[in-house]
């Protein structure tokens, strides 16, 4: 993603002179230990409202910040939200083998070759 600096301004020590294009990574702010204990590690319990507090307020942006920030973003979210507690109900996702989770950079990050295998509940 990137931004455009309006005013001059410092950020993490560097000066940044008006007029200035910032190309940032979501994806590294988010696997930044200044963002989440245990960034690297997969826990849904951080958003729960007694945790939430935790995350500084723009550690999770995947639609961006602001008034560039994609108009449609809450739709994913809310589909996704659906989508997990209905199925959640139903099954367990286990890797199956064969399953390959590291990280295959691109435009979204995304895992190599994740094979959920759903288990009944």
């Amino acid at each position: 993603m990137t931004r455009r600096a309006v005013t001059d301004t410092e950020l993490g020590g560097y000066r940044i002179p008006a007029g200035t294009d910032i190309v940032y990574g979501p994806y590294a702010i988010q696997r930044d230990p200044q963002s989440y204990a245990r960034p690297r590690e997969s826990d849904p319990d951080r958003w729960l409202p007694e945790r939430v507090e935790e995350v500084p307020k723009h550690a999770m942006n995947p639609f961006g910040v602001g008034n560039r920030k994609c108009p449609g973003g809450h739709v994913p979210m809310a589909q996704l939200t659906l989508i997990t507690a209905a199925l959640s109900a139903k099954y367990r996702l286990e890797r199956a083998p064969g399953s390959d989770d590291t990280t295959r950079a691109g435009l979204t990050p995304r895992p190599r070759r994740l094979l959920p295998r759903p288990v009944a509940r």
